[in-house]
């Protein structure tokens, strides 16, 4: 339903802003930059959460720990990520067709702390 493989979702809990999902990243089969297989692990980033989607009138976030991995052969460092966005991107290409879809009922004050944005930021 999330779009998500059952074997990333770790935890789910409800929290007074909707659902937070902890996934786990997947590990890269090889490198974008080389096509090598050999990876080692390269350091953790802080804990992440961004918004996803919405189930009926309850936004749901998704969060993880990234981890970021290095090539042994060209040593081009990537990061691993639970949905395919761009790391500076706040939701998820799910949650950006909803809140457009949300936005045709709603106001923007009324979507954008959902999504993380709003007056400001």
């Amino acid at each position: 339903m999330l779009g998500l493989a059952a074997e990333e979702v770790e935890t789910g809990e409800e929290m007074t802003t909707g659902w937070r999902v902890a996934v786990r990243c997947p590990r890269p089969t090889t490198c974008p930059a080389c096509g090598g297989t050999r990876r080692h692990r390269h350091g953790r980033l802080p804990a992440r959460a961004v918004a996803h989607t919405w189930v009926g009138e309850t936004p749901v976030q998704v969060a993880w720990a990234p981890q970021r991995y290095r090539c042994v052969v060209c040593h081009h460092v990537t990061q691993a990520r639970p949905l395919p966005r761009a790391a500076w991107q706040r939701g998820s290409a799910a949650a950006q067709t909803a809140a457009l879809s949300r936005l045709r009922r709603d106001s923007f004050g009324g979507v954008a702390p959902v999504l993380g944005g709003g007056v400001g930021r």
